[in-house]
């Protein structure tokens, strides 16, 4: 049923509403989805509060590499500045100008860097949309198993 919907197939999903189903037993068919919507949650749950838990760290680490880095460019400069004399003091016209080079330099790593958090994110989406197709797909089994009881009977 779910898979039909998504897919688009409405002459099935009203073939299927038109047809009149003896109401689930609460004893089982209500039990079956609760178990199988709790094994869904604890499966796909625990890798997806893991990957989150990575994301988070590697953002935090980006984060501090790039500020590490990106104040380590003028820092640099101001040592060097320190050691210079008089005359080479005045030759460094330069400063701002590879300071930022460096700082950009800085900001491509960072980007590198975001990549990785980034393909977490994937993973995670992945892992929740294959959670919900794997319900779906559970509860369209339990449906059919139910209709092939009924019609055995």
């Amino acid at each position: 049923y779910c898979f039909a919907l998504a897919m688009g197939a409405k002459d099935v999903v009203s073939k299927y509403e038109d047809e009149e189903e003896e109401p689930l037993e609460a004893s089982s068919g209500g039990n079956k989805i609760v178990k199988m919507a709790l094994s869904v949650l604890v499966v796909l749950g625990i890798p997806t509060l893991v990957l989150a838990d990575r994301v988070s760290a590697t953002e935090d680490e980006c984060r501090e590499e790039q500020a590490v880095c990106t104040t380590g460019c003028a820092d640099n400069w101001d040592d060097r500045m320190a050691i210079m004399d008089e005359s080479e003091r005045y030759g460094s016209a330069q400063r701002e100008a590879s300071i930022r080079e460096c700082q950009q330099e800085c900001s491509l790593d960072d980007n590198i860097c975001l990549r990785k958090a980034t393909a977490l994110y994937v993973g995670i989406v992945v892992l929740l949309s294959g959670g919900v197709c794997m319900f779906c797909l559970s509860l369209s089994y339990d449906t059919l198993q139910q209709r092939e009881k009924r019609g055995a009977q």
